[in-house]
C-alpha cells in the first residue's frame, strides 16, 4: 500500500454531483450523516432524514423544495428548518475524495 497525499482543500461549493447527492438522499433512502463539533469542542454525530443545498432565500424553499412524504407532515408549514452553514466538506463523492473547506487558505 502507498502513502498518498490527501487532495487540497477547495473553498465550500456544493454544486453538481455533491448537491444532487446531498438532495436526493432521502428519495433514495439513504440518510445523510452530519458531524460536526460544539462550542465545547465535543464531538456530535447525527442522522438526518432530509437535507437540502439552499441558496439565500430559505424557508418557504426549504418547504417546496422538501419531498412531497415529508410535506405531508406538515402541512400547515409550522414546521422549522434548520439550515447551516457548512465549513468544510471531506469524504468521497462520485468522482472521488472531496475536500472542501470554507477558508481553505
Amino acid at each position: 500500500m502507498s502513502a498518498t497525499t490527501p487532495p487540497l482543500a477547495t473553498p465550500v461549493h456544493l454544486l453538481g454531483p455533491i448537491a444532487a447527492a446531498v438532495d436526493g438522499a432521502f428519495d433514495r433512502g439513504l440518510p445523510m450523516a452530519i458531524a460536526y463539533v460544539d462550542g465545547t469542542g465535543r464531538p456530535h454525530l447525527s442522522l438526518r432524514g432530509t437535507l437540502q443545498v439552499l441558496s439565500d432565500d430559505v424557508r418557504n424553499r426549504v418547504f417546496d423544495a422538501s419531498p412531497e412524504r415529508e410535506q405531508a407532515h406538515d402541512p400547515d408549514r409550522k414546521g422549522t428548518a434548520v439550515v447551516i452553514d457548512v465549513d468544510s466538506v471531506r469524504g468521497r463523492g462520485p468522482d472521488g475524495m472531496v475536500v472542501m473547506a470554507r477558508d481553505p487558505g
